[in-house]
């Protein structure tokens, strides 16, 4: 907790205690009053229980001595012992102050009427049993008599100490009263002495806490409109103000040696500026050149790439006559080859051919003779046949007559006429079968008499393809010495042809090589075009950048110009 604090909490305090101190002396004075009055009003209160018991005392005596009445539940005897607490209280409460003097020999008066009563009271009980009330009788009433004179002193002495302790409580009530304007009065001056006081400190707290800030606000002023140049604050007070001086004096050197940076800064980057504003505008008419010929070289490149392709598809396109041509010799070689081979094959086909049809001319005879032989055997077979015919035809007639002995014989012959049935039918096959193969046999017969006469006229053929295929022999061997010249040809011209084709394709990969290094420059060639404009643009950049920076610097300038700093 700072000074400043512990010095407006010590003022209050003051100030509090001071006020405390008033209430409760009021509160005192207030509770001592309260108690005095409370004592007169109880003591008016036990005057008037005393007067009222004198009062009534004879008749309550009588009733209980008539009624028998036990001494204890008439209370009588304990009532008189209250009533003498009642008169030390009296007369304890009055004290021993000389203008009581009175009220002190009343209250004795009262008592010695009192101790009358008590003694009347015991003549009464001692009548008894000591624990009842005697009956009613001459004795009694004789005490009882005696009773009203006391009831009646007790009940004028009880009146005249009311009327004391009222005249008592009337001057405890202008004392008071008296009191009271005094505590007012003192409590009033008191309190105007805690307001001097207080105002006294606070105007002392106030002015401990204005003055600093007063000379703190000064110091601001001159800081928030520019002027460094003042010296440090210096407070004589050590508290919390003096820590923010402290603090503001930190500030205000801080502050100092950011503008001398800043200004020092400024002037530097004006500088900075200024040259790289230059070198921009040299940059930027330096990619301007740079671009201009990227650009015609870019385009030349383009313009040789075009040409270098027309020729570099020329060369492709005669690469692939050439591949085209060769794979044509080639197959016109594969083709000639295979005709000489087929030349040669044919040759010795020929050669085999005339040789077979030798041995075809000796077949051919030794199947005339075959056929002759087979037209001999089928007439045999015709024969034969007509005999399985005439067996089938006598098979169908034995059938026939077995089944008529069969249905003679009626039950007993069935299974010989299925028998016959059986036989019958494989007659009526037979002979299907016999006609069959006489069909196939005829149909032979003429297909050998056809063969003869094809075979006689085949070898009249024969003897002419003989002499054919002898001059067809002749051919084939012209044939193969031609091929052969032909082949040696061909394989000079393919030798030719791939020798071209080779250079061809050599020349195309050349093109090809020119075309992609052509490609490469060229693309190269807008890389450079690209990174120039890419450089002209952030030179364009920069320079508004750099702009930009001269106005910062232009505002920044104007900005530190406000402030005063000590130079050096």
């Amino acid at each position: 907790m700072g000074n400043v604090a512990k010095q407006i909490i010590a003022g209050f305090m003051v100030v509090l205690l001071t006020l405390s101190a008033i209430i409760v002396l009021l509160l005192v004075r207030t509770n001592r009053f309260n108690k005095e009055y409370e004592s007169i009003l109880q003591n008016v209160l036990n005057l008037n229980t005393i007067k009222g018991a004198g009062a009534k005392a004879a008749a309550d005596i009588t009733n209980a001595c008539i009624m028998g009445t036990s001494v204890e539940e008439s209370g009588m005897l304990a009532d008189i012992d209250d009533m003498f607490l009642y008169l030390d209280e009296l007369e304890e409460s009055i004290g021993s102050a000389e203008e009581y003097q009175g009220n002190r020999s009343m209250v004795n008066s009262l008592r010695q009427v009192l101790v009358k009563y008590q003694e009347g009271m015991e003549a009464v009980v001692a009548l008894g049993d000591g624990t009842s009330f005697p009956a009613f009788n001459e004795e009694v009433n004789k005490i009882v008599s005696g009773f009203k004179q006391i009831g009646n002193d007790m009940a004028s002495y009880s009146n005249n100490n009311i009327t004391m302790e009222l005249e008592r409580s009337a001057v405890i009530q202008k004392e008071i009263d008296e009191n009271f304007k005094s505590t007012i009065y003192f409590a009033l001056a008191a309190f105007m002495v805690i307001l001097v006081v207080s105002v006294g400190i606070c105007a002392w707290i106030v002015r401990s806490i204005v003055k600093p800030i007063r000379m703190l606000g000064k110091e601001i002023r001159l800081v928030a409109e520019g002027d460094l140049t003042k010296e440090e604050i210096r407070l004589p007070s050590k508290n919390e103000f003096n820590s923010l001086a402290d603090a503001f004096n930190i500030m205000s050197r801080n502050l100092k040696d950011i503008i001398s940076k800043v200004i020092t800064a400024t002037k530097d980057i004006a500088d900075t500026a200024v040259v790289a504003e230059q070198t921009s505008n040299r940059n930027i008419k330096n990619s301007l050149e740079i671009t201009c010929s990227a650009e015609d070289i870019n385009t030349r490149m383009h313009e040789q790439s075009g040409e270098i392709e027309k020729i570099r598809n020329q060369m492709q396109e005669m690469k692939q006559i050439s591949i085209q041509i060769s794979e044509d010799i080639e197959k016109i070689d594969i083709r000639t080859k295979g005709s000489k081979n087929r030349a040669e094959e044919g040759n010795q086909s020929i050669a085999a051919f005339v040789e077979q049809l030798q041995q075809v001319n000796e077949t051919v005879s030794q199947i005339a003779g075959a056929a002759e032989t087979f037209g001999t055997n089928t007439q045999e077979v015709d024969k034969i046949l007509d005999g399985i015919s005439t067996i089938s035809q006598q098979t169908k007639l034995l059938s026939l007559n077995a089944s008529i002995e069969a249905a003679r014989a009626g039950e007993a012959g069935r299974g010989f006429s299925v028998v016959a049935q059986e036989i019958n039918i494989l007659a009526e096959r037979t002979v299907e079968l016999v006609n069959a193969i006489a069909g196939i046999v005829e149909s032979l017969e003429d297909s050998m008499k056809d063969m003869t006469s094809k075979m006689e006229l085949g070898i009249s053929q024969l003897d002419k393809g003989n002499t054919m295929a002898a001059q067809t022999q002749d051919k084939f061997r012209e044939i193969l010495k031609d091929a052969g010249q032909t082949n040696e040809e061909i394989r000079n011209v393919h030798r030719m042809v791939e020798n071209f084709a080779q250079s061809a394709v050599d020349v195309a990969d050349s093109m090809v090589e020119v075309g992609g290094i052509i490609e490469e420059n060229t693309k190269m060639t807008e890389r450079i075009v690209t990174t120039v404009e890419d450089q002209t643009e952030s030179q364009k950049q920069l320079s508004s950048k750099v702009q930009m920076l001269d106005e910062l610097v232009n505002g920044l300038t104007s900005t530190t110009s406000k402030f005063k700093v000590k130079a050096g």
